[in-house]
């Protein structure tokens, strides 16, 4: 067991995100809270990416409920997890799921 804290650990609690894989520069995978079947979220964060400079390309699977993120590599996927957040933050206040009276909790 390691004597370092994990980085991610203070950050992914307040987040509706959690890092899968997070090692390579530029590139990073998150697991995304409400995004397993939600065709509608998964439509609005790719949307949502082309708002951001340093996100050149976002791949999201309802399948899996992740989110792969492929950015400027001069930017640390911290600031890319809380980008992310905010997005979310976003559109769940304003996404319905089809057939649903209520808003997607993300």
């Amino acid at each position: 067991m390691s004597d370092h804290p994990d980085p991610w650990a203070s950050v992914a609690r307040k987040l509706m995100i959690h890092p899968v894989h997070a090692k390579v520069p530029g590139r990073g995978r998150f697991r995304v809270k409400g995004l397993y079947n939600s065709l509608s979220l998964k439509e609005s964060l790719e949307t949502r990416r082309l708002q951001q400079q340093v996100i050149l390309q976002a791949s999201a699977s309802t399948v899996t409920g992740n989110i792969l993120i492929i950015f400027s590599k001069n930017v640390d996927h911290r600031s890319i997890a809380l980008l992310l957040n905010k997005a979310i933050e976003e559109i769940s206040g304003s996404i319905r799921e089809p057939g649903s009276r209520q808003r997607l909790q993300a």
